[in-house]
């Protein structure tokens, strides 16, 4: 049992590393080097995420994207589907945890690194 969570952790922060490399480098190039209507707003708004713990967040994002949370419940009864007519991501999955917590975590890299873009 150990070594499945160990290779899960490590998977974890492998994946995490990843995908926060990717999604804070790619917003620090945009709002560092490119001038499009909006910049000003972004610079600022991709920092809200340092404003909760992550945590709470990946919990949060986690209990509103889930199967009874109110997007996936929101589009079964606005379009009147059942759930064999969508698929939607099971966030409860070793997947899932990577993309929610690098959804939380990229603005640390998305600091360095656009500060790095603009020296």
């Amino acid at each position: 049992m150990l070594p499945e969570y160990v290779a899960n952790s490590l998977w974890l922060c492998l994946g995490v590393a990843l995908g926060v490399g990717s999604m804070g480098t790619t917003m620090a190039w945009l709002t560092a080097m490119h001038d499009f209507p909006g910049r000003r707003f972004f610079e600022w708004a991709l920092l809200l995420p340092l404003a909760m713990p992550a945590y709470v967040l990946a919990y949060t994002y986690t209990d509103f994207l889930q199967f009874v949370g109110p997007v996936q419940t929101g589009l079964r009864e606005t379009f009147g589907w059942s759930k064999a007519d969508y698929w939607f991501p099971d966030v409860r999955t070793l997947p899932g945890a990577v993309v929610m917590f690098s959804c939380v975590l990229y603005p640390y890299v998305y600091l360095v690194v656009r500060t790095a873009f603009l020296e």
